[in-house]
This record gives structure tokens, C-alpha cells and sequence, in this order.
């Protein structure tokens, strides 16, 4: 008879140890849940796919972002023409500013609205998708001051570049500074 007792305590014993296991072995992996832990990662819905609500009210949903894969190019595909981008940019200043009077308030918008459209243009030009384009836009008064304007940059011989444009008229003076740095 006592055999028989020993045996059954044992399976007892074991079921509820393997219950107790299989509890613990729950409790441990919430408790060790992270953004690193794959198999919760798959359980997981992602934001792309998920809903939120706003304090407003209504449902927003987050668009997947879209993922590029790598061009490994290291150089440009072809060349641009840096006289093309300086005749572009002095053509713009002196559309623009042909007109204009000198007024300080004025000119901070003016520089503002001339950089963005001539960093459009120059995004147009052929062979310039994968530069990085940077405009500086200068406007001061003509009197009898002078001005200084200088610019440095860690740039590579082969593949970057830079141009300027300047334009006067009897009230103001303008000058953009455009460089063309590349992005591997």
C-alpha cells in the first residue's frame, strides 16, 4: 500500500511542478519583455499597422514607412555644371530684386523666400538628387559701408562644389552663396 501512495504523492508532485513551471516560466518572460526579445516581437502588432486616438477625438492611423534598401554608390552618377547653378542663382536675384528698395524688415523675408527658391532650382538641375544643398542669402543697404563675407567647409575636391551670386541695384546689395555637397 505504501507504494502505491508514494507513487500517486509523486505524480502529484509532478503535475502541479510542472503547472508551477509553466506559471513561473510566464511570469519571467513578461518580465523580461523588451524590444529585443523576438519571440514577443512577433506576437506584437506594429505601429505601422495600429490605431491611435487623439485628444480630439477620431481614429488615426500611422502610415508605414516606407524602407530603402542600400545603393552602395559612392560616387555621383554624373557631373552638373556649376556655371549653370551660378547663372541660375543670379537669375533669380535679379528677377527678384530688380524692383526692391532697401527696408531691414523686409530683407529678413526676402532672404528666407530667395534661399528656398533658388535651393528648388538648383534641385531641378540635372545630376544633383543625391547632393545636399545648402543657400546662404546676404541683402544689405548701399551706403558707404563695406562688408565681408566668408564661408568655410570640409568639402571633397572630386565631388562637392560651391558658387556665389551677386547683385546690385542703387539701394541694396544681395549675394547667395550656394554649396553642393554630396551624400554617399
Amino acid at each position: 500500500m505504501a507504494s502505491i501512495q508514494e507513487k500517486e504523492a509523486e505524480q502529484i508532485s509532478f503535475t502541479s511542478l510542472d503547472r508551477m513551471r509553466s506559471s513561473i516560466q510566464q511570469i519571467d518572460s513578461r518580465r523580461r519583455s523588451s524590444i529585443f526579445n523576438m519571440a514577443e516581437l512577433g506576437n506584437r502588432q506594429s505601429l505601422s499597422t495600429t490605431k491611435r486616438t487623439s485628444l480630439i477625438g477620431g481614429m488615426d492611423t500611422v502610415k508605414a514607412k516606407v524602407k530603402y534598401e542600400n545603393t552602395f554608390k559612392m560616387e555621383p552618377i554624373g557631373r552638373f555644371l556649376i556655371s549653370e547653378v551660378q547663372k541660375l542663382a543670379t537669375d533669380v536675384l535679379e528677377t527678384s530684386l530688380e524692383t526692391e528698395e532697401y527696408d531691414h524688415d523686409r530683407s529678413k523675408m526676402l532672404c528666407c523666400s530667395l534661399a528656398d527658391e533658388i535651393k528648388q532650382r538648383v534641385k531641378r538641375i540635372q545630376n544633383t538628387q543625391r547632393h545636399k544643398i545648402v543657400v546662404q542669402v546676404y541683402i544689405g543697404e548701399r551706403a558707404n559701408t563695406d562688408i565681408k563675407i566668408s564661408s568655410r567647409a570640409l568639402a571633397h575636391l572630386t565631388y562637392d562644389s560651391w558658387t556665389d551670386a551677386v547683385y546690385i541695384n542703387p539701394s541694396l546689395f544681395a549675394t547667395a552663396i550656394i554649396h553642393l555637397i554630396y551624400q554617399e
